[in-house]
């Protein structure tokens, strides 16, 4: 019976979805620049009756929907900002603000996040508990989420589960991948200054090449860090930057190194960090060079709760069948601070697939011409909806 309401809600809503989704992907705005964003959610959910939380900084936003007396609180958590890119592809529904995009599917997020609520106010006289909306921004920076969390939006009322999800390139539209335990990895960054000695590039041996040194940072960083790690953790250490001199004929004093550490292990963070300090220490000492390594911790891994995750997975089932719902087998290495809040309480997060190479929506998150395909808005309410009622129900 609930199934199908929810059906029919949502073939009545979708045209409205879309058109949100389209106008927020119109006016993409970064990391804690969020601003008209937020604007337009609130100004969407003046037309409901919902409790504001207090207390949240900058363009944070929660919301809370309430049904009967008792039950338990699940959230509902989306992210709101844009990344720095040029949209490329002439779509009529294309940013408008020049260098930045929706390139990561936040706007299909908060779409699908509106659209739940949307369906489940509808349905409010016919559950028990509250349901919180989460607004965070910042997910592609420093991660929002976890100033929200220390702000207390999981408390006021106290959230008992929180859910989240990302559309997913890799997956087929109507499909969702699931899995419990780790979903995604730790995405630490790293800088090395390595200080040589500066001088004529025909007297080498008056010099200490930085240059030479970087090299071999780059090369010997990662092999020599695998050898002293456990080998059925998996960790990425990638150099993604390299700079020095810019003379044909001097040697220069400095050689700057950018790189990303990420794991699935929280622990295991202190243990790379000390092994790459070791590594980078013995080959700047090998060749007289000093150096500055500084390793900056972001947002930890996210690990999917081992009780609630089988759960969810059983009412996406429910909501879309069983041969829709893919149990993912390997986690990714890209990352997402909803990890925060999943730390704070048991929480699932889930890959909603966009890819339908028949409209040519294949490209990958994070590039210039990356697009959704809409009818994912359904499924993403579909299994959002389904989940948070059963919760609801079971407590």
């Amino acid at each position: 019976m609930i199934k199908t309401r929810i059906d029919a809600l949502i073939e009545e809503y979708y045209p409205r979805w879309v058109e949100i989704r389209r106008e927020l992907h119109r006016h993409p705005e970064l990391s804690f620049e969020e601003f008209k964003t937020k604007a337009f959610i609130e100004d969407f959910l003046k037309d409901y009756d919902l409790d504001y939380q207090e207390g949240l900084s900058g363009t944070a936003l929660a919301v809370t929907l309430k049904g009967g007396e008792g039950g338990v609180t699940v959230a509902l958590r989306t992210d709101m900002d844009a990344l720095p890119i040029a949209e490329e592809g002439g779509r009529p529904y294309g940013s408008l603000n020049p260098g930045v995009m929706h390139a990561c599917g936040h706007d299909a997020h908060m779409t699908m996040a509106l659209g739940t609520l949307m369906v489940l106010y509808a349905l409010r006289d016919s559950f028990e508990g509250q349901v919180k909306f989460l607004f965070q921004p910042a997910e592609e920076s420093e991660g929002g989420a976890d100033t929200m969390v220390k702000e207390g939006v999981l408390k006021n009322p106290g959230v008992d589960y929180v859910l989240g999800g990302h559309v997913w390139p890799e997956l087929p539209v109507g499909t969702v991948g699931i899995k419990t335990g780790a979903v995604m990895s730790s995405p630490d960054v790293f800088d090395v200054v390595v200080q040589g000695k500066g001088g004529h590039v025909g007297k080498p041996y008056l010099t200490v090449d930085p240059v030479m040194v970087g090299a071999k940072i780059v090369t010997g960083l990662p092999s020599a860090v695998a050898k002293v790690l456990n080998p059925f953790e998996p960790v990425v250490i990638s150099v993604t930057a390299f700079n020095s001199g810019d003379a044909y004929n001097i040697t220069p004093e400095t050689c700057r190194l950018k790189g990303t550490v990420r794991t699935y292990d929280n622990e295991m963070r202190s243990v790379i960090e000390e092994k790459m300090t070791s590594v980078i220490r013995g080959i700047c000492e090998s060749y007289g060079a000093t150096f500055d390594f500084t390793y900056h911790r972001r947002f930890p891994p996210t690990i999917n709760d081992e009780e609630l995750t089988p759960r969810v997975m059983a009412s996406a089932r429910e909501a879309l069948g069983s041969s829709r719902v893919v149990t993912v087998k390997y986690p990714s290495m890209s990352a997402e601070d909803f990890s925060y809040f999943a730390m704070a309480v048991p929480g699932t997060y889930m890959y909603i697939g966009t890819r339908n190479e028949a409209r040519g929506i294949v490209h990958e998150l994070h590039h210039p011409a990356f697009d959704i395909d809409e009818e994912l808005l359904k499924v993403g309410v579909r299994v959002y909806a389904g989940a948070i009622l059963d919760l609801l129900a079971r407590g």
